[in-house]
């Protein structure tokens, strides 16, 4: 009996273990659906309570999703082969000079809060005005404008990237487009308790953006064609915190950009659906810029600490292939492939002080003023030559990048608002084939008749959305005249077209 009950003691203790084994991986496998944060970004949460950056961490992510993904050596490999050839070809004069245009497009998602107006900012639908104040920084800090906080240079290195960005101004149906999309989505997971506004949340709170795997679906099913747009999503972002698998702390994180031509594989920066850049939308925008326009004051919903737009210059600038200035450890040995950065063992928060973490380099102080810093917006000024080099040598050589630069996007529309109003039947005269287009929403009624009042075609088109669209093919129909009706909610709308 004795015995019998020692054996009994003993599969108790192993039960026990197993359990405890067993939920060990249990908890391993939660942890690793969201970023692992890096030792920088458990600093920087503790001294700032933000996360400026996650891109380290995303590429990490992709890494574990994609086996195909080559190693950061093996694509710095590429990209030294690369930027050397462009240095060799510039010092030869056989590269001009030329200003480069990237078209983009911001997607503003939010759960169905009314866009922030003057007095009435209160959510993470931000107006027009601090969207666009956005696009005006990157172009100061890109282009070195004299006059901005961008042209400053007060480390004397920097230098003018040569880089313009631009609001698309047709979408990808080759319509009218401000660049500015808004989605109303209600985030697929809503299990974290949201705070009331006042506690944290900035506007009045509401339901967030938890998870790293429902913003890259999100992504995926919002993004326009990254060969021709750069797509940047603003978003209210919440849960728990980055360490416990949440989003609540972080700011922004952006795409790695992808090499070419290595062993077949251009999946270095991950799929090209998720392509792109994310930013908090209380970091998005310039605070500063709210005065310029009088009727948009007091539209802008920003936080206290990192309020000047440059959390997206950073995160571009990884997209454009840069790294942090620390080189990500923590060692003098780091490299963030750019000689002319001084070498840093931590990331900054602020400038006030002087740091040379790495003495021996001769190099002198660390570059707190570089965009890829973690410091105050109001800090940073500077992106180097060979930082300028590297982006350009992506601009130029990397997939969906080098795409943007003969993309569509920054054309003017195929048809105007006013004309899409009244509907637009093209080509006309046509020979076979012709487009209807125009706005339309819910049950659109197509029908064409002949001159004798003789029905030809009639077909029902339902649940449109925003823009209805129709290419007929009547190559069976005599050459002549016809009449197309068009009928949408109280709208009946009449076109002659003339089949040749």
């Amino acid at each position: 009996m004795k015995l019998h009950m020692n054996k009994q003691k003993v599969a108790f203790k192993i039960s026990l273990l197993f359990a405890f084994f067993c939920g060990t991986v249990v908890f391993s496998q939660k942890k690793s659906k969201g970023f692992k944060l890096t030792e920088a970004n458990v600093r920087a949460m503790q001294a700032t309570g933000f996360v400026r950056c996650a891109t380290v961490e995303y590429e990490k992510k992709l890494s574990e999703e994609n086996s195909n993904k080559v190693s950061e050596e093996v694509f710095e490999s590429w990209m030294s082969t690369k930027v050397a050839q462009l240095k060799k070809s510039r010092a030869n004069g056989r590269i001009a000079a030329q200003v480069y245009t990237i078209p983009v497009v911001i997607h503003i998602v939010h759960n169905g809060d009314e866009i922030n107006t003057l007095g009435n900012a209160k959510g993470e639908n931000i107006s027009d005005a601090q969207a666009r104040s956005q696009i005006d920084i990157l172009n100061q800090d890109y282009r070195r404008v004299a006059g901005t906080p961008g042209g400053v240079n007060s480390t004397g290195k920097a230098v003018d990237i040569e880089i313009n960005f631009v609001l698309a101004k047709q979408d990808p149906d080759g319509l009218e487009t401000t660049g500015i999309i808004r989605h109303e989505i209600i985030p697929y997971t809503d299990e974290v308790s949201n705070p009331p506004a006042g506690l944290g949340s900035l506007g009045d709170g509401g339901a967030d953006w938890e998870s790293y795997a429902d913003v890259q679906k999100m992504k995926r099913e919002t993004q326009w064609d990254p060969t021709k747009y750069l797509n940047i999503w603003t978003i209210r972002m919440g849960g728990e915190t980055l360490e416990d698998d949440g989003l609540s702390d972080l700011l922004g994180f952006a795409q790695f950009p992808s090499n070419s031509g290595l062993q077949g594989i251009d999946v270095i920066g991950g799929s090209a659906a998720t392509d792109g850049v994310v930013i908090s939308f209380h970091a998005f925008g310039a605070w500063s810029k709210r005065e310029i326009n009088p009727e948009n004051k007091h539209s802008f919903i920003m936080n206290n600490r990192y309020n000047e737009g440059r959390t997206t210059t950073h995160e571009i600038g990884h997209w454009l292939g840069l790294r942090h200035i620390w080189g990500d450890t923590d060692t003098c040995g780091n490299d963030d492939y750019c000689l002319d950065t001084p070498n840093a063992t931590e990331e900054h928060y602020s400038c006030d002080q002087t740091y040379d973490t790495c003495t021996n380099d001769g190099l002198g102080n660390d570059m707190v003023e570089n965009y890829m810093d973690y410091t105050i917006d109001g800090c940073m000024d500077t992106f180097t030559q060979n930082q300028k080099d590297r982006m350009l040598t992506v601009l130029n050589n990397s997939p969906r990048r080098v795409d943007l630069l003969n993309s569509s996007a920054l054309n003017m529309p195929l048809y105007g608002s006013d004309q899409l109003k009244d509907f637009v039947v093209d080509p006309n005269p046509f020979t076979d084939v012709v487009k209807v287009i125009g706005m339309a929403e819910g049950l659109v009624k197509l029908s064409v008749y002949d001159a004798y009042g003789k029905e030809m075609y009639t077909e029902n088109f339902y649940d449109v959305k925003k823009v209805f669209s129709k290419e007929l093919d009547f190559n069976q129909l005599a050459s002549g005249i016809y009449i197309v009706l068009i009928q949408n909610e109280e709208k009946r709308i009449v076109k002659k077209i003339i089949k040749q």
